[in-house]
């Protein structure tokens, strides 16, 4: 029996709005003139159907596709899009706008000259962030940083306590203080 039997108000080629009625993957139970149909959902039916969704379907002799989703059953204003495993979205300029920008990924890869720097300053705001947790609660054994270009600190006082040796190794290392410059040591070696 093919769907020219089956659903009689539905001609061989046609074009037809229905409700979804229930969803398994992708294949959907819809209602509509045409009566009850099993449709799949094409793969250009991005916003993934719920039940109560009213959708458009296409009629190809013997299949039923849902093309798209025409309005949600819901108030929720939420939505799924259900995109292919390997998806290129190309685009002179796009534009994501949102309250809350979620990225999830098992491996996220962001490139772009604007961007990164962006994301320093986010990087920067991070380390401060830190810094200063670090600062109201420290105690790790052994704490190692690397700053491949220029690392500046600019505060008003600053003080180092250290309970056994500190070294400072550099080509070159300038000291300089305006008014006073105590060194304090049982012996002190220069050159």
């Amino acid at each position: 029996m093919n769907t020219q039997q089956k659903y009689a108000a539905a001609p061989g080629h046609a074009l037809v709005d229905g409700l979804v009625q229930m969803v398994c993957e992708d294949k959907l139970v819809v209602a509509g003139n045409f009566g009850l149909v099993r449709a799949t959902r094409a793969a250009g039916c991005l916003l993934t159907p719920e039940a109560g969704d009213r959708v458009l379907l296409a009629f190809t002799g013997e299949d039923a596709w849902l093309l798209s989703v025409l309005c949600r059953a819901s108030d929720t204003h939420t939505g799924t899009l259900i995109l292919p495993a390997h998806t290129v979205m190309q685009a002179g300029r796009l534009e994501l706008s949102s309250d809350v920008l979620e990225l999830r990924a098992g491996v996220l890869f962001i490139t772009g000259k604007l961007l990164a720097e962006s994301f320093a300053v986010v990087r920067r705001k991070a380390g401060k962030l830190l810094d200063i947790a670090l600062r109201r609660h420290a105690c790790y054994g052994k704490n190692s940083e690397e700053t491949l270009e220029t690392s500046e600190v600019s505060v008003g006082r600053l003080r180092f306590d250290c309970r056994h040796s500190a070294r400072m190794r550099a080509e070159n290392l300038d000291i300089k203080a305006s008014e006073l410059l105590d060194l304090d040591g049982s012996h002190i070696k220069v050159g």
